[in-house]
């Protein structure tokens, strides 16, 4: 028999701390900054008849998804989540059904998960994740959830080891990485932590970053409140690369129960023969490792591996620096109420669509 509690925020991050380990977007405060974007947070808990701590939950709600309609319709969100031995198949289900009657009990259209699941995890015997990806989608399907046409984080990222010493990661890496590193070191490229005063300089390269790539980022308070928040909680850390005091690229790396989230980079334009992203990942490896972390993950690979896929570059630039490619299930959705799910699905990609397109004009005035 499965008990599930709602509890406080400082419960459930006591309680599945000391159990478990969890991803960032899971953390507390992850959920206390995604309040001020219009989200609200339940902290969910499973238990046994002995009380026995079985996982949780941070599920992320938000209500009035189409306002124009006037009409009062929930989503509801577990990023990187939920957390529980998914070895466990008896407890999967239960879980997966738990968690439907819970959106069903909140009258939310659907409630979507994308948990760290993995299919299999490629080239690095050191990284002993179990791998249930099969098993779970099966049980997926079993219990009427369905693969989310709207997948909001990765579905592959990179994990890089950091258990060897420094002299060990190194030589793991391609050749050609390593050349890059000692070359940007050799033609004087200089890495410094940010501060908080560098805030702004990081959103701009990453605004530059975003026009030159063809992606859309947010607006600059977005990242300045969770950059913020973050950083004070000393879950954070940001990295620049300079040459003759000129900032060439920089980063912002999450950290979170010894592990290290490589979330947000970004480059200039100038003196990119200095290889300076080569140095500056270095840098920020060593730096995690110099804080207990035992993964660095690079958040973020294709879907598939193509050499036409627009993410190739980046597939092989995190590839070089050792790391091994992890295969992720993606998010899958449980549907309560499948009109208001087609018509989600149909008019926020529409809305999301539009305000895309403005965004990207916006950014384009913000780094001019």
């Amino acid at each position: 028999m499965l008990k599930r509690e709602i509890c406080t925020a400082e419960k459930w991050e006591s309680s599945m701390s000391q159990a478990f380990s969890c991803h960032v977007l899971q953390s507390t405060q992850w959920a206390d900054f995604k309040g001020k974007t219009g989200w609200r947070a339940q902290f969910l808990l499973w238990w046994d008849n002995e009380d026995n701590l079985l996982g949780g939950a941070s599920v992320l709600i938000k209500t009035n998804v189409l306002p124009l309609l006037q009409i009062p319709l929930a989503i509801m969100y577990v990023p990187r989540g939920p957390i529980l031995d998914w070895q466990n198949e008896e407890l999967v289900s239960i879980v997966l059904a738990d968690l439907g009657e819970y959106a069903r009990e909140n009258q939310a259209v659907y409630i979507k998960i994308d948990p760290e699941v993995f299919f299999n995890i490629e080239e690095n015997q050191e990284i002993v994740t179990p791998c249930a990806g099969k098993t779970v989608e099966a049980q997926l399907k079993e219990n009427r959830w369905r693969y989310a046409r709207e997948q909001i984080q990765f579905k592959n990222t990179f994990w890089l080891s950091l258990i060897d010493d420094e002299e060990k990661l190194l030589a793991n890496m391609k050749q050609k990485t390593r050349y890059n590193i000692r070359l940007a070191m050799k033609k004087g490229v200089e890495i410094r932590a940010a501060t908080e005063e560098d805030f702004h300089l990081i959103y701009q390269m990453y605004a530059e970053t975003s026009q030159r790539d063809g992606f859309i980022i947010r607006d600059e308070d977005y990242y300045y409140s969770l950059w913020k928040k973050l950083y004070q909680a000393k879950m954070a850390y940001g990295l620049i690369a300079l040459y003759d005091d000129v900032p060439l690229a920089g980063l912002m790396n999450f950290v979170y129960q010894k592990r290290a989230w490589y979330f947000y980079g970004m480059s200039t334009t100038k003196q990119r023969n200095l290889m300076p992203t080569y140095l500056l990942q270095w840098e920020a490896i060593k730096y995690a490792k110099s804080l207990g972390c035992e993964i660095y993950d690079m958040w973020g690979a294709p879907d598939e591996i193509d050499e036409k896929d627009s993410m190739y570059g980046v597939f092989r630039f995190k590839q070089g620096l050792g790391a091994s490619l992890v295969r992720g299930i993606g998010a899958w959705d449980y549907v309560v109420k499948p009109f208001w799910y087609q018509i989600i699905s149909i008019v926020l990609p529409s809305v999301l669509g539009l305000m895309r397109f403005m965004r990207r004009n916006q950014i384009n005035q913000e780094i001019t």
